[in-house]
């Protein structure tokens, strides 16, 4: 019995001494380690500290209270003027970001922290964060982000208060003679450090609340975050949004017409701005030609129109002023949701649309609609187009083309709507870039031109007056081997006359292979179809182009008639007119919106024109009752 107790006894004691070399081992365990690719010669934001052998500054600071409150150990790697190569070459999880640039960003997949201070200086680079490395773990990343969100605004204002006040360590031989000098006044210097101190104080709110160079908000900033929470409550979270509006093309303004002209441009329009919002509504410059709007909304057309409003406010302003370039404006919508409490999450969504938007050259691009399929679902969306397909959720409008020098109804354009079982009517700034990168955008253009066939014939059964309709082709429908024989073949089922549909395609496709171009044009006309170049002025096709390819029609490119009303614009226009009237071809021109474009065209005697001055975009019920009125006119 004494052997078997003294047996218990000594493996009872043995696993006492494992598990406490165990626990004594876990609490001596390595805290989590990230690597940093700092910036070493930026002052007071990031620099290295030769005497003390580290970086300094504000965001090694940020790092050490993180580390404080979460335990990570950030370590700095060794300084490098190619910093990017630490990214590279997979060393780094954490870039400090403050003069990258996009292209950088997107170059070597990384993505941002949020903004924390903004701070600008004469460069202009203006936020204070962190960028995140593919190798990130997005644990990690996750609880950085929570440390980050934990440290109190009075926590960053010290930290930042103590770096402006903190010299960039001298030499140290300059090091002993100022500590001379400074025991031989020492009263005075601290009588000036006091007022230096106070001053930096002030310097320090200023940067962080006001942008220099418009005198208006500036940044993502805790200021900002608390207007916010002021604003904005669980009650009315569903009438607000986030708008991203960005100057497209800030960085060549900049770099052509210099400092002073962006200055003004930033200026001017921090000023439009502020007379569109109202007191329950707010805006900031986040950084560069980016903007914050927090708005309210009761539609999404009102929105989109009062964000119009902007853009024409600010392009009339550019020509009042005399300018010599326009501003490329566009804007990424976030429709915040009631569970949305985070400023930060929420201007994320808005810069992402954004970024959709300006990757598409879209005017503008909502996150509800597409950007969130983008970042994790592009299978279901395709799932869900081809579900939509199958149900006939897409459909057409029509948008009447109106004879010029008459005002008559000639004819009618085909447009493609999304009526979503789940979303309502959409329209194709929201869908059609995915339906391309899905490889259903000829799909679409064929579901279409099959539903202006059916209601062709529908018509000719009924006995009612023929339309005459146009539909747009895809360079993905063009370049199809059977692109001529689809369209016959469909022509051919609803037993529709080629005379009555007029085929539009993109002048960007004369660019490639032009005797397949003028091989299937010539074979489209034989048929009987009418044949457009679209978008034609923006480059890609010349006069001989049009020649070769016996068109019928062009419609000129938008960007030419929205600067109709500039006198080298009307200029190239009635050049265009005269030359194709020349050679026997029409010429259209869309987006018509004022008289006094309207009144031009007359002038250089255009043929046709499309516009919300003369009709919106209809569904055919619609069309079908205007037609009949005219014919009743008649």
């Amino acid at each position: 019995m004494k052997k078997k107790t003294i047996r218990l006894m000594v493996a009872f004691f043995a696993v006492v001494l494992v598990m406490s070399g165990f626990f004594a081992w876990a609490e001596e365990a390595p805290a989590e380690t990230i690597y940093v690719a700092g910036n070493a010669d930026h002052y007071p934001i990031e620099y290295y500290d030769q005497d003390a052998q580290q970086f300094a500054g504000v965001m090694p600071d940020l790092l050490r209270k993180i580390g404080e409150e979460t335990g990570i150990e950030f370590v700095y790697l060794k300084p490098s003027h190619d910093r990017e190569y630490y990214v590279k070459n997979l060393q780094a999880e954490m870039l400090s970001d403050y003069q990258l640039t996009d292209f950088s960003a997107e170059r070597y997949g990384l993505t941002y922290g949020p903004v924390y201070f903004s701070f600008p200086d004469k460069e202009g680079a203006e936020a204070v964060r962190f960028a995140f490395t593919p190798i990130m773990d997005e644990a990690v990343k996750a609880r950085i982000l929570e440390g980050f969100d934990t440290l109190s605004a009075i926590q960053r204002e010290d930290i930042l208060l103590s770096n402006l006040s903190r010299q960039k360590p001298p030499n140290t031989k300059w090091m002993l003679i100022l500590c001379v000098v400074l025991a031989a006044v020492g009263i005075v210097a601290a009588v000036i450090l006091s007022i230096l101190l106070r001053k930096n104080r002030r310097k320090l709110r200023n940067a962080i609340y006001a942008d220099r160079m418009t005198g208006y908000k500036f940044g993502n900033s805790l200021k900002m975050q608390k207007d916010y929470n002021v604003l904005i409550s669980d009650e009315n979270r569903c009438s607000y949004c986030t708008v991203d509006l960005a100057i497209e093309n800030f960085i060549d303004i900049r770099e052509v017409y210099g400092y002073e002209e962006r200055n003004f441009l930033l200026e001017r329009m921090s000023y439009i701005i502020d007379n569109h919002i109202s007191d329950l509504e707010m805006f900031c410059r986040i950084s560069g030609g980016n903007f914050i709007l927090i708005l309210q909304y009761i539609s999404k057309q009102r929105l989109l129109d009062r964000l119009q409003a902007i853009d024409d406010e600010v392009a009339q302003m550019l020509k009042d002023e005399g300018r010599e370039y326009k501003a490329r404006l566009i804007h990424g919508i976030y429709f915040l949701a009631y569970n949305d409490r985070d400023m930060n999450q929420t201007i994320y969504y808005g810069v992402q649309a954004k970024r959709f938007a300006q990757k598409n050259q879209l005017r503008y691009a909502i996150y509800d609609d597409v950007i969130s399929r983008m970042s994790g679902s592009d299978r279901e969306f395709g799932r869900e187009a081809r579900a939509a397909f199958e149900n006939n959720e897409f459909i057409a409008h029509f948008q009447p083309k109106v004879e010029v020098r008459s005002g008559q109804i000639v004819g009618f354009e085909a447009l493609a709507r999304w009526q979503s079982k789940k979303k309502g009517l959409l329209f194709p700034g929201s869908f059609l870039p995915l339906l391309a990168q899905n490889n259903l955008l000829s799909k679409l253009d064929f579901t279409l031109f099959a539903i202006v066939c059916r209601i062709l014939r529908q018509r000719m059964d009924e006995g009612l007056s023929l339309l005459y309709v146009s539909c747009n082709f895809s360079r993905d429908s063009f370049y199809r081997l059977d692109f001529v024989t689809e369209l016959r073949k469909i022509v051919q089922e609803y037993r529709v006359p080629a005379e009555l549909l007029e085929v539009e395609i993109t002048e960007s496709i004369t660019a490639e292979n032009k005797e397949e171009i003028i091989a299937k044009i010539a074979e489209l006309k034989e048929d009987g179809f009418t044949v457009t170049l679209d978008n034609f002025g923006s480059g890609a096709a010349s006069f001989v182009d049009l020649q070769r390819c016996q068109l019928d029609a062009v419609k000129l490119d938008r960007e030419l008639v929205s600067d109709m009303e500039s006198a080298k614009t009307q200029s190239v226009i009635q050049g265009i007119v005269e030359l194709c009237h020349s050679i026997g071809v029409k010429v259209t021109c869309e987006g018509i919106e004022t008289q006094e474009q309207k009144q031009l065209l007359e002038q250089v005697q255009c043929d046709v024109a499309q516009g919300y001055l003369f009709f919106q975009p209809m569904p055919y019920e619609q069309v079908r009752r205007l037609v009949d009125q005219a014919t009743e006119k008649k």
